[in-house]
């Protein structure tokens, strides 16, 4: 986390958006199901990372949740919704605009 809190203030660009498909990703602490290693993200660290103009944090789940995966699609369901979102299951009123 070090390491992603460095490459935020070094980028220069006016919005920064930091998407997060991950088990427990705003706990300290907290272990995730599969690796048994500490996860090493808080809500708190989140919350100052993403202060400031233009910066915005988007996680999968919360601090005491799990980000669910499945084998079929690959990879997580945040990232599959958010895939469909982008072409363009979100356009709801179908006017081109997402």
């Amino acid at each position: 986390m070090d390491e992603i809190a460095r490459i935020f203030r070094r980028i220069k660009a006016k919005r920064v958006i930091l998407l997060a498909d991950c088990c427990y990703s705003g706990q300290t602490g907290g272990r995730t199901i599969l690796s048994r290693t500490r996860a090493n993200i808080s809500d708190a660290f989140l919350d100052r990372l993403s202060r400031g103009k233009g910066r915005i944090i988007i996680t999968a789940s919360s601090a005491s949740e799990v980000s669910k995966e499945s084998d079929d699609l690959k990879h997580g369901y945040f990232t599959c919704y958010l895939l469909k979102g982008l072409k363009g299951a979100a356009d709801v009123d179908g006017d081109g605009l997402h």
